[in-house]
């Protein structure tokens, strides 16, 4: 399992994978993150399923 990434630095691109079995995306499970950006804006990041993997990915425009 990968964890979310300790640090988000604006202008660069993120992406990550969560496997957890006990959570099996092939059973209509999801995922996702709530971000709180400079503390007036959150950023909701679904997940995007793939081989029972949760994807995830911010891009650079996500964190201005």
């Amino acid at each position: 399992m990968h964890e979310f990434p300790k640090e988000l630095t604006s202008g660069f691109s993120h992406s990550w994978a969560v496997i957890l079995p006990e959570y099996p995306t092939s059973a209509g499970w999801n995922l996702r993150y709530l971000v709180s950006i400079k503390s007036d804006r959150l950023l909701d990041i679904p997940d995007a399923t793939s081989d029972n993997a949760y994807q995830f990915s911010i891009s650079c425009d996500d964190l201005k």
